[in-house]
């Protein structure tokens, strides 16, 4: 077995030389599908056919795939992957159908962890539950009076705060945040905050430890790599978790590659002055990551028109324009990488014309982070001002339910637009934006091709004009997403000179039922020409 040819404790600088038979998909130019693949030193030597290579390597462990089948390492271009494992210490309320469900796992998890001082959780929705109103904090006051609560919904634009948690923060009633809303009822503070709010209440939030931090990393990282992947981009990143990244890798305890966006703020532009590009072996910081607008869910998401289910609201712009533009001319002066999130199609539009300053004729790679909601006559800038768009397929399967309501028909044309973005600009970089969705990279393959959820809902897939192939899908989770950080010359492909990054599967994605797909999880994972995972020990 593959497993006893290549140890699970081997280091990577180890020298070692396999030979892999089987079905192996490159995602090279040609989307070439070889049989054989020699792999020495953490890298890739050949790839090919096997009855012109099985003779060239004498001295390599030949390994027979069998029945499995090979991808590139995956990537997820767009998630949270520190907010990822220290959900793991928080309650998670994601999935709850109602408020009440909410508050049973947040009385749950107080009980079983003797919380005594910040309960902090995330994952509600209401558009889940059957009322489909925001929550409000009467019953969290009455349940714990004495102890502050900060529960944030599935997109972690909008939160529910206890009074206490108000009170810790400073908030009041008269309270005005930029870029934020604080809702009142009745002269009556209601506990929900939206946008900038959250920011401002999480500051009254103790900061974690070394030691903690280390340990949602490390967690994080078990639950990738089971996953599959083997790449990540996290999309916004405070400089006291980059250094602990750093220290990480330098300890040999992270071994998954970390593409970091630094939090666009005052701290975080004083670290990329300090520090410069970083761009190591498994670890890059090279890019900002700038707030543009809210989320759809929560109607922050800013929209050239009002929301229709919202008279006279338009959203918010959460960065402003003489922000966002320094961003831009410190990042183009210095090497570095801008991704701004981006949902609404006022937003979007903003961010187009604004990047067009600095981009027009330029291989800077900037990106549109979501780019969910685009007015059609506005997705040729992503070609003209050659912008990356990077989306997360999860995102139209979830958001489908209620989309409609918020936008009307007139703008779903433009929204969760995947092949109408791809067909614009020619790559686009797929990722989840978990622990908003399922980390699981299948799921997005699922998604992107099939647009359904996981009931199989809705037959005939949603919009499935913006459906993309299984080809693009797989593209778009190696070949181009190593494009958008610019990796594309070592990784996302399984050809000559490439690291050897890649995932066995007993399932081929592109020849099995999609319910295997859904229900898919990967044989072995491997970084460098090390297992990191192997389901067949």
């Amino acid at each position: 077995m593959f497993a006893c040819l290549l140890s699970c404790n081997q280091q990577p600088d180890q020298e070692v030389q396999l030979y892999l038979y089987g079905k192996i998909y490159t995602c090279d130019d040609q989307f070439s599908i070889v049989d054989a693949m020699a792999v020495s030193q953490g890298k890739i030597i050949e790839t090919g056919l096997n009855a012109k290579l099985i003779e060239k390597y004498p001295n390599a462990q030949r390994v027979d795939l069998k029945n499995k089948v090979v991808y590139p390492g995956l990537f997820d271009a767009h998630c949270h992957f520190y907010a990822l494992g220290r959900l793991e210490s928080q309650v998670n309320v994601a999935g709850s159908e109602s408020w009440q469900e909410v508050l049973l796992k947040v009385k749950e998890y107080v009980k079983s962890r003797s919380i005594q001082e910040w309960i902090v959780g995330r994952g509600w929705d209401q558009t889940r539950f059957k009322s489909g109103l925001m929550p409000n904090n009467i019953a969290l006051d009455s349940l714990f009076p004495n102890q502050p609560v900060l529960l944030r919904r599935v997109d972690g634009h909008a939160a529910v705060a206890n009074t206490k948690a108000l009170e810790l923060a400073g908030i009041t009633k008269e309270t005005q945040i930029e870029g934020g809303e604080i809702e009142v009822k009745n002269g009556k503070l209601t506990g929900i905050i939206i946008d900038n709010a959250v920011d401002q209440l999480r500051l009254a939030i103790p900061k974690e430890s070394h030691a903690q931090i280390a340990a949602y990393l490390l967690k994080a990282q078990e639950l990738c790599l089971a996953a599959g992947l083997t790449s990540v981009t996290d999309a916004g990143l405070s400089p006291d978790v980059l250094d602990v990244i750093d220290s990480l890798y330098k300890e040999k305890q992270l071994l998954i590659r970390i593409n970091a966006m630094i939090i666009a703020d005052y701290k975080g532009l004083k670290y990329a002055q300090e520090h410069g590009p970083i761009n190591q072996d498994r670890f890059r910081v090279q890019s900002f990551k700038i707030y543009g607008d809210g989320a759809l869910g929560s109607r922050g998401a800013l929209l050239k028109k009002p929301y229709c289910d919202r008279t006279n609201h338009r959203g918010m712009l959460l960065t402003p324009i003489d922000s966002i533009k320094k961003y831009c001319t410190w990042a183009q002066e210095n090497d570095f990488q801008i991704c701004t999130h981006a949902i609404g199609d006022s937003a979007n539009r903003l961010l187009l014309d604004i990047y067009g300053q600095y981009t027009a004729g330029k291989d800077l790679r900037w990106r549109i982070e979501h780019a969910q909601v685009v007015d059609t006559a506005d997705i040729k800038l992503f070609d003209k001002y050659s912008i990356v768009p990077s989306v997360q397929p999860t995102h139209a399967t979830s958001d489908m339910r209620w989309a409609n309501d918020r936008l009307c028909e007139e703008r779903m044309s433009g929204a969760y637009a995947y092949v109408d973005l791809l067909n614009a600009f020619g790559k686009i970089a797929l990722g989840t934006d978990f622990p908003i969705e399922d980390y699981k990279p299948n799921k997005t393959f699922y998604a992107a091709v099939f647009r359904q959820n996981e009931k199989g809902f809705p037959k005939e897939g949603f919009q499935s004009n913006n459906a993309l192939t299984k080809q693009q899908a797989l593209l778009g989770m190696t070949t181009w997403a190593a494009y958008a950080q610019f990796d594309e010359e070592r990784l996302g492909k399984l050809s000559s000179g490439y690291e050897a990054d890649f995932v066995i599967s007993t399932f081929d994605w592109f020849d099995c039922d999609k319910n295997q797909v859904y229900d898919w999880s990967p044989w072995q994972v491997v970084i460098n020409g090390q297992i990191l995972l192997d389901e067949g020990c």
